[in-house]
């Protein structure tokens, strides 16, 4: 560390009120130098965005509040341009694609029994708590992470 670098921490020369900086005052402007966060550059906000643009960066987002859904019901919300079919369970919350594979009903708008939900146009069985097709094992839907936080119900998309 040069005596240049302290000196433009300190409203005085360093240079010539001493030889060398004294230890504490070295320590200090360590510190203060480690607190200061570099920026980024115009390159590096390109690189991150471009993950945001592939949606390969997830985000919570919020969709809905607990008291809009009854136990055993589900409902079709939409989360950045996605629609999700949203289910309550046993006091939990389950977020599956609303959109079925066979045709692409509203899985949200079917019959929910147990964790069983049905498509209303063409009866294809999805279980909500892992997305799979009980009729077709090889069909699965897409799960959403979700989870509650002051009454808000948040998917993770």
């Amino acid at each position: 560390m040069g005596y240049g670098q302290t000196a433009t921490l300190y409203s005085f020369d360093v240079e010539a009120v001493w030889p060398r900086v004294p230890k504490h005052l070295e320590r200090i402007h360590r510190r203060k130098r480690a607190r200061v966060r570099r920026r980024r550059t115009r390159s590096e906000w390109i690189y991150f965005l471009s993950f945001l643009k592939r949606g390969e960066i997830l985000m919570w987002t919020k969709v809905a509040r607990v008291d809009e859904i009854a136990e055993g019901a589900g409902k079709v919300v939409e989360a950045n341009g996605q629609q999700i079919a949203l289910f309550k369970l046993e006091g939990a919350f389950y977020a599956i694609d609303n959109i079925c594979h066979h045709r692409g009903g509203p899985l949200g708008e079917g019959c929910l029994e147990g964790s069983t939900v049905t498509c209303p146009w063409h009866a294809w069985n999805y279980d909500v708590k892992t997305g799979i097709c009980e009729s077709t094992p090889d069909v699965k839907q897409k799960k959403f992470n979700v989870r509650v936080e002051n009454d808000d119900i948040l998917v993770e998309v």
